[in-house]
């Protein structure tokens, strides 16, 4: 939810075709919103290489599941919400040095109406899925390493 609202401010200040307009008339921009936005980590997580090319997939309990086992195999898994623990997690796991935290394409966060953000949600509900799933994963391999 917030990643997505953080992308639109992000397109708002970067992208001249957006400039000037609410985050929610960007949002309703279809072909930015379907390829860039709705359940961006499920995609990521379940695509198939020839889907690339199909457009717009849709998200069922089989895509979410697949995503789920996907990210489940992953050997370090990190939350945006806690980023620096996911990087030392990287370094535990890998022995690297990543350094001090570095931060870019900060955006500032601005009040956003109620039925904007629920709309948000529902329109991404496999993300929300997904998330709730990577929360408890992320808790599951704290509480047992």
């Amino acid at each position: 939810m917030e990643r997505t609202l953080s992308f639109l401010r992000q397109q708002q200040r970067e992208t001249p075709r957006f400039t000037g307009m609410s985050l929610e008339q960007i949002y309703d921009d279809d072909d930015f919103r379907w390829s860039l936005l709705t359940n961006y980590m499920v995609r990521q997580f379940s695509i198939e290489l020839r889907e690339f090319r199909d457009g717009p997939q849709w998200f069922d309990e089989e895509r979410i599941d697949m995503a789920k086992a996907n990210l489940e195999a992953m050997d370090v898994v990190g939350l945006q919400d806690d980023f620096e623990d996911f990087c030392r997690a990287l370094e535990a796991r890998f022995g690297w040095d990543l350094g001090e935290p570095v931060r870019i394409n900060q955006t500032t966060p601005e009040p956003v109406d109620p039925s904007f953000r629920e709309r948000v949600a529902e329109d991404n509900f496999a993300d929300v899925e997904l998330y709730r799933f990577a929360a408890d994963l992320v808790r599951g391999r704290r509480q047992s390493s």
